[in-house]
């Protein structure tokens, strides 16, 4: 697709457009998200987990347990089973030495979280939502960007299971529509030099 477009697309202009477009939504995305400050009016993953730490009460190791009490299934060795893969869930995956749910580990991703979207973040609060005289000290590059969202991501899917009980497969959408039809049909056609007009099917009736 993208040699097809450079051949209608010589000079960049459409490519360099929808580029742009591209980096300014996800490092702004990347940014809201990442973001470890605000008030109680402000949500992101950063401020949720650091609720998390200072209140680290709300999930205990019973409550966390309580998911797997299926007090409906009439087999007791299933329901024995169910609570002792709670309890080997919460010993390996969220508990500290004393089987309390790990403050420093969650630190140590909120850490990780901002240390990953930090370049990203730079670009989105000086040349994007605003202009800084300062400019941006480091340029983030692909790969940073892409490394700020795969990090959103794997904390996301981590401490997800841990505050809802519900895991998931995957974060990247399905496209559920055909995205590729408006590139199959010419959107204007030409009727003169340097003219052109919508297309018949554009046109309204």
């Amino acid at each position: 697709m993208t040699a097809a477009l450079m051949l209608v697309d010589k000079d960049g202009v459409f490519a360099d457009h929808y580029t742009q477009l591209y980096i300014a939504a996800a490092a702004m995305a990347t940014r809201r998200l990442a973001d470890p400050t605000g008030d109680r009016r402000t949500v992101s993953l950063a401020l949720l987990l650091k609720d998390v730490v200072a209140n680290p009460g709300t999930i205990s190791r019973a409550y966390y347990i309580a998911r797997y009490a299926h007090d409906d299934d009439p087999r007791e060795w299933a329901r024995s089973d169910w609570l002792e893969h709670g309890c080997a869930e919460w010993d390996e995956s969220w508990a500290d030495s004393n089987g309390e749910l790990d403050i420093a580990a969650i630190e140590v991703d909120i850490n990780r979280l901002a240390e990953a979207a930090r370049k990203v973040t730079e670009l989105a609060d000086r040349t994007i939502a605003h202009i800084d005289s300062r400019g941006i000290v480091d340029s983030p590059t692909f790969e940073d960007l892409d490394h700020g969202i795969d990090t959103l991501g794997d904390v996301f899917t981590k401490y997800v299971v841990l505050i809802t009980g519900s895991g998931l497969a995957f974060l990247e959408p399905a496209v559920q529509s055909d995205w590729q039809q408006p590139f199959r049909q010419a959107l204007f056609e030409s009727v003169g030099p340097h003219r052109f007009m919508p297309t018949r099917s554009d046109t309204a009736e």
